[in-house]
């Protein structure tokens, strides 16, 4: 797999970023991603929803490949696998862009 641990961590700390920049939120640089996702909670609880529904997807996605990986499957899938490693990146696929539609639409 080509992403590593600390960047899937990377990308998860710039969407609880971004979804803060984005709600106005005061001195992100300044906090914890745990103080951020209870402030965006607070200020906008279907943005949070939204949120942690593609850090979920997302963690799952590469938690899998990780898997697969380390036992040895990468590039060599069986048919349920394969069906996994589908279902999985839809599901993050979506929450990334319903993420991404919820940001733009406030945004505006």
């Amino acid at each position: 797999m080509l992403l590593t641990r600390n960047e899937v961590a990377g990308l998860i700390q710039y969407a609880i970023h971004k979804t803060a920049s984005t709600l106005s939120i005061a001195d992100i640089e300044w906090k914890t991603t745990d103080e951020l996702l209870s402030l965006i909670k607070l200020k906008d609880n279907t943005t949070c929803d939204l949120l942690i529904a593609f850090i979920d997807a997302y963690s799952d996605w590469f938690g899998f490949n990780e898997n697969m990986e380390r036992l040895g499957n990468t590039g060599k899938l069986d048919p349920w696998d394969t069906k996994t490693l589908v279902q999985k990146t839809k599901k993050r696929d979506e929450a990334r862009e319903a993420i991404r539609a919820r940001l733009k639409h406030i945004a505006s």
